[in-house]
C-alpha cells in the first residue's frame, strides 16, 4: 500500500503539549515569582499606604492575566487542529501551535492597546 497522503500528528497529542508549554511557562514565571525574597518590603509602610510583596504581585498579576492566558489557550487549541494535520511530530506540532498562538495573543493585545 504506497498512500501519498502526509503523517500528520495527532490532535489529542498536539493539544496536550501545547497545554504542557503553557504549564511551564506559568509555573517557571510563577517560581521565579515567588523565590524572590523581599524582607523589608513593607518597611515604613504605615497608615494609608499599603505593601505588596512580589508573591502577592504574582498572584495578582496571574489573575488579572487569566482570561488573556484562557484566550490564547483557545487560540492553541484551535490552531492545534490545521497544525497537527500538516506535521508529522506531536511534540513538534504542539509547539508550533503554542508559539503561533503566543505571537497571534501579543498581535491581539498590541491592537487593543492601539485602538482604545
Amino acid at each position: 500500500m504506497d498512500d501519498d497522503r502526509p503523517v500528520s500528528a495527532p490532535y489529542r497529542w498536539t493539544a496536550l503539549i501545547g497545554l504542557g508549554w503553557y504549564a511551564v511557562v506559568i509555573t517557571a514565571w510563577l517560581v521565579g515569582m515567588f523565590q524572590v525574597s523581599d524582607p523589608h518590603a513593607c518597611d515604613g509602610e504605615r497608615g494609608m499606604g499599603w505593601c505588596m510583596t512580589t508573591a502577592n504581585a504574582a498572584v495578582f498579576g496571574l489573575t488579572l492575566l487569566s482570561p488573556a492566558v484562557l484566550v490564547m489557550i483557545g487560540g492553541m487549541l484551535a490552531l492545534a487542529v490545521p497544525i497537527s494535520r500538516n506535521v508529522g511530530s506531536p511534540p513538534l506540532a504542539g509547539t508550533l501551535a503554542a508559539a503561533g498562538s503566543a505571537v497571534l495573543g501579543l498581535c491581539l493585545g498590541g491592537a487593543w492597546l492601539v485602538l482604545r
